[in-house]
């Protein structure tokens, strides 16, 4: 297979643990951080509906006209919300592990490139906003994340 450099990527160009053990990041880890932030996102707007219903519930209760429907929903509502906390601490943990990597990679790229890779992948941007926050075209960022996944990223 010859010598393995940043810009000569493994055959295994999916896997984490090799990219990892030869000291560079790969796209599919940045992807992980912006899937891990989006899931966070997810549960802390599910958490919030659960609080909402719970709030509503106590309030029918208290008015005394829910009929006993929000007493029995209350106890399985906060239980899940309870379940929903642990996930977000777990995601939470695994996410700034996952960006520490990703920061101490992205420091290795062009100024350029760095404004991208932090945008879409650090913040969760879209390529839309993405483009409009570094001030290049969509086009252009696509382009940028194209050669920073064929090149691997150094860490």
């Amino acid at each position: 297979m010859g010598r393995v450099t940043p810009h000569t990527p493994p055959i295994c160009i999916y896997s984490n643990t090799l990219y990892r053990i030869l000291g560079v990041i790969s796209i599919v880890d940045l992807r992980d951080v912006r899937k891990l932030r989006n899931r966070m996102e997810q549960i802390r707007e599910h958490i919030e509906v659960l609080n909402s219903a719970v709030e509503y519930g106590e309030r029918i209760n208290k008015n005394g006209s829910g009929g006993g429907y929000a007493s029995d929903k209350i106890p399985r509502i906060i239980a899940r919300i309870a379940e929903l906390t642990d996930e977000m601490v777990s995601c939470a943990l695994d996410y700034d592990i996952e960006v520490t990597i990703a920061e101490e990679a992205i420091d290795g790229l062009s100024e350029s490139e760095q404004k991208i890779a932090r945008a879409r992948y650090i913040d969760g941007l879209t390529w839309s906003k993405v483009a409009e926050q570094t001030g290049c075209s969509i086009g252009r960022c696509r382009n940028v994340n194209q050669k920073i996944i064929q090149s691997g990223i150094d860490r």
